[in-house]
């Protein structure tokens, strides 16, 4: 992760200002901060798959959205954006009342597509109406009739809570009422076959997963495979007789050629991940000159070049931020500055966390390690320090790391191969 001087980690908004790529000085910040123009040729647009509906290449992501950086929101707005995602959850509820205070000017909610998401939808029961309720809520905080895309469930994670027949249907009476207009769902855990079933289910119109290039670059693919192989063959060598098969990396280029394939709108979060901290030590000087970009605007550009992706949705809480993140529309990635990435992160696999789950999922103790790892990410890359310690803090005692044992298991199935319990300790130091 990013270091400063004194060895301290760095949140994006302390690296973006503070670190300069390649010897002739291209800056993190570009030459465009605080820029009072649009960028150069304005946004570019996408289809959003069968939807039909086109959105801006880089959208607006919410977490968290204040009333301190809603300007932000606005302004991007008001420079070509017109696709803002959001979850009842996110602050809890106060992102959607940001946004509201900016869509009750009906003219700003026409040309916006707002996607929000039913967060705490219980799979039970009563699902329509505890749908209809979330969205009814959602309707009122973000002060509009009717939501362009809902989200149903909020951070699934496994392919059953894609296959749920009463989500449809509650969706259908809520279509009918014009009240939303296409479904979607967010992947959390175990993304790539959550996203791929929801795919080929045949009932999302969209789907919102972890579109970055720690999952999509070849080489690296290779690598996770050729890594899972030797776990196997070490495990068969140890007496254990046939080895058991170990998880596979989260490789997000089936589920993107299933989409294209099947017309699902497809819209990338977590896009940069924490790769810019992980890899700025392990590129040359001149990494980003051929380009004129940046770490993070090449994580955005790299999503875009990959077929079936129509949009990033970041969270652009500076100017900076949004300055930097429009120009990447227009900004073209040199092949030469496409081998240093692919190279960079390939040598830095090992750090670079997938968020596929698999250690929580084999957690003998039951830790919430996927989660408390996204926590430690929000804190230390994205300088989200309150979203971050407020999450840990929410989470059961026995899900913490104060449960932990020790045993190694989570390190032992990881099919990135990353040091994950010095990783959980630190995150408890930070977030406790």
């Amino acid at each position: 992760m990013a270091k400063g001087v004194a060895g301290r980690n760095l949140s994006r908004r302390e690296f973006i200002r503070g670190i300069s790529v390649g010897a002739a000085g291209v800056g993190l910040l570009g030459t465009g901060a605080f820029a009072a123009e649009p960028a150069a040729g304005g946004m570019k647009y996408r289809k959003l798959g069968r939807t039909g509906l086109m959105v801006s290449e880089i959208s607006c992501g919410t977490v968290p959205l204040t009333e301190e950086n809603v300007a932000v929101v606005r302004a991007a707005f008001e420079r070509g954006v017109n696709f803002v995602d959001t979850a009842s959850a996110y602050g809890k509820g106060k992102s959607e009342e940001a946004l509201g205070g900016i869509f009750k000017n009906k003219s700003v909610r026409d040309k916006v597509i707002v996607c929000t998401k039913t967060s705490g939808l219980k799979m039970g029961a009563d699902i329509e109406s505890s749908f209809v309720e979330h969205v009814e809520g959602s309707l009122k905080r973000l002060q509009t009739d009717r939501v362009d895309i809902i989200m149903a469930p909020h951070g699934a994670s496994a392919p059953e809570h894609v296959q749920n027949a009463e989500v449809f249907a509650a969706f259908e009476k809520l279509k009918k009422q014009g009240k939303a207009r296409f479904l979607g769902v967010s992947t959390h855990g175990t993304y790539s076959e959550v996203a791929l079933a929801a795919i080929n289910g045949g009932h999302y119109d969209v789907v919102l997963t972890m579109i970055n290039v720690a999952n999509t670059i070849p080489a690296l693919m290779d690598q996770a495979k050729a890594m899972r192989e030797a776990k196997m063959k070490e495990q068969a060598a140890k007496g254990k007789g046939k080895a058991r098969p170990l998880p596979e990396v989260c490789d997000m280029r089936p589920v993107l050629a299933a989409a294209v394939k099947k017309n699902v709108g497809i819209v990338a979060m977590k896009v940069c991940n924490n790769v810019p901290q992980e890899i700025r030590d392990k590129v040359p000087a001149h990494f980003g000159q051929a380009s004129g970009m940046n770490l993070f605007q090449m994580c955005y550009k790299w999503v875009l070049s990959q077929p079936g992706v129509a949009a990033c949705v970041p969270s652009m809480t500076t100017m900076e931020m949004l300055d930097q993140n429009l120009e990447v529309p227009h900004k073209k990635l040199a092949e030469a500055d496409r081998r240093m990435l692919e190279q960079a992160v390939v040598a830095a696999s090992g750090q670079i966390c997938r968020m596929c789950s698999t250690c929580s999922a084999h957690c003998p103790r039951g830790v919430k390690v996927a989660d408390i790892l996204r926590y430690r990410m929000y804190y230390t890359a994205y300088g989200e320090r309150e979203l971050a310690t407020e999450s840990y803090r929410e989470l059961a005692a026995a899900e913490r790391v104060t449960n932990c044992r020790d045993c190694g298991t989570c390190e032992a199935v990881c099919p990135a191969g990353i040091q994950v319990r010095s990783r959980l300790r630190d995150a408890h130091r930070r977030l406790a």
